[in-house]
């Protein structure tokens, strides 16, 4: 079978984790389950499910608790860092130590090399397969977000307003410029014409969605409308209130025929966030982000 042009990464949605691991954190488990909680994006794998012939998935197979593929590998370039949430956590979303940060350090090269390498190594080859049988290749990097903001979002981030209001969906987009770009311009691994297209597809997919498309949940009365084509439905937003997409290092910045999105939806629209539980209509929500996947691609 041809290799699909079209790369599913999902890297939050597991909360795995394993006997040898968990010994590392320093939560009880009532902590640790609520910690879980808030930072696993739920059902991901299920909602963004494409068949094999229409997109390849690559699922990160244990919690982001245990190490986070999303993170550069160097902490001098991971931002995240800053908060102790770099590939190797040492600190919970509300700040608590997660790991004493002398055994996050002894473990990082061990967790490194079991689970985060071969994640990226697997991203790779499927984009180098893409690019081999079509010339090209879209990843899709699938996310989901809590309703409101979690303390180590306020920490990082320089806009409260973009952290505080949340859209029903984020887009997320590349701002990487090429090598030696005369001039600044649109990120070269989201085009603007696969912004746009993005925003069509989510847009329709919330203006049908099932039990009416959910507003901002911290929204004033007269917030402006999203920029962008496509954004006149409630709910749709650029890189808020997480921005950047996924390209994998070999390619980023030197080869555009890789392009990239993140797609993050808000979780209250398809799940009770207090419990973890699905919602009522579960299978209508996930048939409506395939519908809007496949609107994407075509």
């Amino acid at each position: 079978m041809t290799a699909p042009k079209i790369i599913l990464h999902v890297p939050h949605s597991s909360a795995e984790i394993p006997a040898d691991v968990r010994a590392q954190f320093l939560l009880d488990d009532d902590d640790l389950a609520a910690e879980l909680r808030h930072m696993t994006d739920w059902y991901t794998d299920e909602l963004f499910a494409l068949p094999p012939d229409e997109a390849f998935t690559v699922r990160f197979p244990v919690s982001r608790l245990v190490v986070d593929p999303e993170r550069f590998e160097d902490p001098k370039d991971e931002q995240m860092e800053a908060v102790g949430m770099g590939a190797v956590y040492a600190k919970t979303s509300h700040g608590a130590p997660l790991r004493d940060e002398a055994g996050a350090a002894r473990e990082r090269e061990a967790l490194l090399a079991r689970y985060y390498r071969p994640h990226h190594a697997a991203l790779e080859a499927a984009a180098a397969a893409a690019l081999a049988a079509h010339g090209r290749c879209l990843i899709v990097d699938c996310h989901s977000f809590p309703s409101r903001p979690l303390p180590y979002e306020l920490k990082v981030s320089a806009d409260r307003w973009k952290v505080v209001h949340r859209p029903a969906v984020c887009i997320g987009t590349d701002a990487t410029l090429p090598p030696h770009a005369p001039f600044a311009h649109a990120g070269m691994h989201t085009p603007p014409w696969l912004r746009e297209r993005a925003a069509e597809a989510f847009g329709e997919m919330l203006s049908g969605w099932p039990g009416g498309a959910a507003r901002d949940p911290a929204s004033a009365p007269h917030e402006p409308p999203a920029e962008g084509a496509g954004t006149a439905v409630a709910g749709i937003a650029f890189d808020r209130p997480f921005a950047g997409a996924l390209v994998p290092l070999p390619y980023l910045g030197n080869d555009r025929r890789v392009q990239a999105l993140m797609i993050e939806l808000r979780r209250d629209l398809y799940m009770d966030e207090a419990t973890g539980g699905r919602v009522a209509g579960f299978a209508a929500c996930a048939a409506a982000v395939q519908a809007a996947l496949r609107r994407l691609i075509a």
